[in-house]
């Protein structure tokens, strides 16, 4: 028998096994559900069982012994998903962010929390080298809404994205709501202390990384600011993004649909839907965003998804223009989430960036 590991849930083990099927084996032109017949539609033969294997036991972290390699545990990714949860153990069924967070563990993602601002704040971290990317998701978004832009650096480069307290606490008022992720923030900063920083932001999160760099310019050596821009005083970019409730967030905000699991789209549309979201988006008002892209020095890239329906590349250019070391990214074809929509592109333009800049 194999070391005894952590107990897993079925919801995960199908969740993971879906996906792998779908995407690898089926190359994405179809999509299978628990209960379809894997061997009797010939969804998988003789090599796709071993990628398969090999995928359970690399990314999932269980070997299935050869005796229990029969084709009744084949038939379909519930049965599957059994005999999984009865080698590896049986846990209480994980919530939607437990399960994006069990779901990447094995390629080196580990959470854990971090008391500051009164609350204890949930952390995701990857261990690896080069300055920490610390990742500040927009009002609303946990910090799993940066797994699919970490996940192809899992265990190479060295990032910390935050959840920021509140998120989902519409009794909070804006003002108090506001302090508390500058305090968050800073201890998060303080926590990683003797570690170079550079602080990533996503939309209405912006003036948060802009305010950390003037006051830790020994520490933030870069910004990159994603869908971030100037907005002056009308009320219509906050309008936009609260939008018409019968339509989700996440799809109001993209160009195309974001390829997610399950699990972070349950996440994501917690958070971003309902009162709650109103409020978190009310922390950071106008007043907040005036002078947020001015006094302070460090090299700063902000990317611009041309067809955001929230923000004109032109307020984007108007925010980049404030700074002397500032460049400009654009991203045709790509909506308001663009860590979500377009991870790897984003990833690529935050490598070349940071690859540009002077060392010391």
């Amino acid at each position: 028998m194999q070391p005894a590991l952590e107990p897993i849930s079925r919801s995960t083990c199908v969740e993971a096994l879906t996906r792998f099927v779908s995407d690898e084996i089926l190359a994405g032109e179809e999509t299978v559900a628990e209960d379809t017949p894997l061997l009797e539609w010939g969804v998988i033969d003789s090599l796709s069982m071993m990628s398969l294997l090999t995928f359970i036991d690399q990314e999932m972290g269980i070997q299935v012994p050869d005796e229990e390699v029969r084709p009744e545990y084949f038939a379909s990714v519930g049965q599957l998903a059994d005999l999984l949860v009865t080698l590896r153990g049986s846990a209480p069924e994980a919530t939607p962010w437990e399960r994006v967070v069990e779901g990447l563990a094995h390629q080196g993602l580990k959470s854990r929390a971090l008391a500051a601002a009164g609350r204890e704040l949930r952390l995701l971290e990857s261990e690896g080298q080069g300055p920490t990317w610390l990742l500040i998701p927009g009002p609303g978004q946990p910090a799993v809404a940066w797994t699919p832009f970490m996940r192809a650096r899992l265990g190479q480069q060295a990032m910390v994205a935050v959840e920021l307290p509140d998120n989902a606490d519409g009794e909070a008022s804006p003002e108090l709501r506001l302090e508390r992720w500058r305090e968050a923030l800073c201890a998060v900063a303080d926590d990683l202390r003797g570690r170079p920083l550079v602080v990533v932001a996503a939309g209405l999160a912006a003036p948060l990384a802009t305010e950390l760099a003037r006051e830790r310019p020994e520490q933030v050596s870069a910004l990159v600011l994603v869908s971030a821009g100037e907005a002056g005083e009308s009320p219509a970019l906050w309008e936009r993004q609260r939008g018409p409730e019968a339509v989700p967030y996440l799809d109001r905000a993209s160009f195309s649909a974001p390829d997610l699991s399950v699990a972070l789209r349950a996440c994501l549309d917690a958070g971003t839907e309902g009162p709650s979201f109103g409020a978190a988006l009310s922390a950071i008002g106008p007043s907040a965003l005036a002078g947020a892209f001015e006094g302070f020095e460090q090299p700063t890239c902000f990317v611009a998804g041309e067809a955001d329906p929230f923000l004109s590349v032109a307020q984007v250019e108007a925010a980049a223009g404030r700074l002397e070391h500032a460049r400009l990214e654009r991203l045709p074809r790509c909506g308001h989430l663009i860590h979500l929509e377009r991870p790897q592109e984003l990833l690529h333009l935050v490598e070349r960036f940071l690859g540009a800049l002077p060392t010391a």
